[in-house]
């Protein structure tokens, strides 16, 4: 079932084994200041902000080998790449401005916000947004529920994460 809100966000992680309480760390409102800070904008969106404090440091396994987490979207040079990767590739368009940046895979696909809360997924060499999600809480559930379902059949048929 899909949550409308991120709020829901910590609870169905445990739930679905992705995390527990003690796996779940949000930031504090001075590391949400100095994403603004850093991200050159007054303030986050709100379900952005929301999902920071609740669990902005750390949520157990979710988006494991992904850069989501605080300390990163305070690291000018973290938020400089993902500048750069769009820019590398002819679509730093692409960004409306306002936007922050999320996270990075892998130093090839970004995510970032909208200041209006949609997110976007972008992988390099492409010519647009590979994914957009209309609200936060979409795209925390519907990551959630594909990395689970993965978890899953990997359990289920004797894979080895390493």
């Amino acid at each position: 079932m899909q949550f409308a809100d991120v709020r829901d966000s910590p609870e169905y992680l445990i739930r679905r084994g992705m995390a527990t309480r003690q796996t779940i760390v949000g930031c504090t409102q001075a590391e949400i200041g100095e994403v603004c800070r850093v991200q050159g904008v007054d303030s986050l969106p709100q379900q952005y902000e929301l999902f920071l404090l609740l669990a902005g440091r750390r949520a157990g396994q979710f988006l494991r080998g992904t850069d989501f987490y605080f300390p990163d979207q305070a690291d000018e040079e973290f938020v400089a790449h993902a500048h750069e990767l769009l820019t590398e590739n002819k679509v730093s368009h692409l960004m409306k401005p306002g936007s922050v940046v999320m996270g990075m895979h892998q130093g090839y696909q970004i995510y970032w916000i909208e200041p209006v809360g949609a997110v976007n997924f972008y992988s390099e060499t492409e010519t647009s947004v590979r994914r957009t999600w209309t609200t936060l809480a979409e795209f925390l559930f519907n990551e959630a529920e594909r990395e689970a379902n993965l978890l899953e059949y990997i359990h289920k048929n004797d894979f080895t994460i390493t």
